[in-house]
């Protein structure tokens, strides 16, 4: 696909993707804290969804 350049940045390609890269780097970061807090939960004896819950109404008050 050729192109005359004029008015092209360098990078436009990669900074088109990087959005949906940061996206989903985001998702497993966030991932990985669920994964840790429901392990944590489990440790503990206590029901994740209880306590995001108490986050939630904490966070919404």
């Amino acid at each position: 696909m050729a192109h005359s350049g004029r008015g092209v940045k360098p990078g436009t390609k990669n900074a088109l993707k990087a959005p949906n890269e940061r996206a989903t780097q985001a998702g497993r970061i966030n991932s990985a804290l669920l994964d840790k807090a429901k392990a944590r939960a489990d440790a503990d004896g206590i029901k994740l969804r209880d306590v995001l819950e108490a986050a939630l109404r904490a966070y919404l008050a």
